[in-house]
């Protein structure tokens, strides 16, 4: 059993296993990297955040963008912890588990991972790749695929396209979780149906996720500040 912990963070994994390729030199840099576990959580000081039953990672540097790695995931019956659930208001008969989650994306950083990483500060993402996310949640499908620049903040600029089946499950997890205000519900249904409908299958959905100026745009709705990306 392996535990990180941090001051408000403590990430513990079953049987974890890492094999750290580095480059030679005094610096440690990265160069590929395989990670798996079995069961594991990460928890906060208000309780646990996710959970799953086993993952797998592996990590690959560009060799000729050093800045530049891929970065392969999969995780089985990922379980989002009770404050996650309650902050999203999840409904208590949803299932507790995803069916499925995967995701294969390349992160451009501001400098390459070495032992500055651990000795000094975090490289920061400048550009994120998502080449292809999948998952399974309930009645939930969704598929993703984007491209994200993101500024010395950490504000992202840019768009994920979405695939959304029974996208209706998806609205009342927004409005639920207030991403999105219930006396705008209506016209955001109204506006998402006609865009499904013009897609031939009014129970799947397929639309942008938008980074602009700050904010954050789900097709033609605006959700609010934009996240910041940043590894501390």
């Amino acid at each position: 059993e392996l535990d990180i912990a941090a001051i408000t963070h403590l990430f513990r994994v079953q049987n974890g296993t890492a094999r750290l390729h580095l480059h030679p030199g005094a610096s440690l840099q990265l160069d590929h990297m395989q990670t798996r576990g079995g069961a594991w959580q990460w928890n906060t000081r208000q309780g646990n955040a996710l959970a799953g039953d086993d993952w797998a990672m592996q990590v690959a540097q560009n060799p000729a963008v050093i800045e530049k790695y891929q970065f392969d995931l999969q995780i089985t019956n990922l379980r989002p912890g009770d404050q996650l659930r309650t902050l999203l208001s999840v409904p208590s008969d949803w299932p507790l588990s995803f069916e499925h989650f995967s995701a294969d994306l390349a992160v451009t950083f501001d400098r390459p991972w070495d032992r500055r990483a651990v000795e000094d500060q975090r490289p920061q993402p400048r550009r994120i790749t998502l080449q292809d996310a999948k998952a399974s949640w309930g009645p939930i499908r969704l598929v993703a695929n984007g491209d994200l620049i993101v500024d010395d903040m950490g504000i992202p600029e840019g768009a994920a396209n979405l695939l959304v089946e029974n996208w209706t499950e998806l609205l009342e997890l927004a409005v639920a979780g207030g991403v999105l205000t219930a006396n705008i519900r209506p016209q955001a249904q109204a506006m998402l149906g006609a865009l499904a409908n013009m897609g031939g299958d009014p129970t799947r959905l397929d639309l942008s996720l938008r980074f602009a100026a700050g904010e954050m745009y789900l097709g033609p709705i605006r959700l609010g500040p934009a996240p910041r990306i940043v590894l501390r």
